[in-house]
């Protein structure tokens, strides 16, 4: 059967009570304990005051708190160390996301967040060039290879005529 489940500073009190001239027999009698029982407890706490004990209670709980704490940043840590280099334009803070999430390092929303990307954006995939673009494309190359002074304005006004 499962204990009590007593605290620490309930612990320490049945100690005092058993060094005060009560035997330990008759204090693990009462509380319904047994002899190894109270051993492990004065073995643990055999020295400790009540308030000894707070204080260590509230220092395991700070310390918890701190690894926790710890374990949230080492991720983010670990990413700005694998980013050495500056990232400029919007394709490769995208594809450094896409690596970041496809490692397990991060999901996608907390690589985004890391790296101070948007979502739309790292979720945006361009459109495929058609054929038409394309000649299009190669016709204002040619007109601004034979006239290179015309700027895009003229061009554009040369493919409305």
């Amino acid at each position: 059967m499962k204990g009590k489940g007593r605290t620490t500073e309930e612990k320490i009190r049945i100690l005092r009570e058993a060094d005060r001239g009560k035997g330990i027999i008759e204090v693990c009698r009462e509380l319904n304990i047994s002899e190894v029982t109270f051993r492990r407890w004065k073995r643990e706490f055999g020295m400790m005051e009540v308030n000894k004990a707070k204080q260590l209670k509230e220092l395991e709980r700070e310390n918890s708190e701190l690894k926790r704490m710890l374990a949230d940043s080492l991720p983010k840590q670990r990413v700005l160390e694998a980013i050495h280099a500056k990232m400029v334009s919007l394709e490769h803070k995208r594809w450094r996301a896409a690596f970041f999430a496809d490692v397990g390092l991060f999901s996608g929303r907390a690589a985004c967040q890391c790296l101070r990307l948007g979502r739309e954006t790292y979720r945006y995939r361009a459109r495929l060039t058609t054929g038409h673009w394309l000649r299009l494309v190669a016709r204002i190359r040619v007109l601004s290879a034979a006239r290179p002074r015309f700027g895009f304005r003229r061009i554009a006004a040369l493919f409305r005529e």
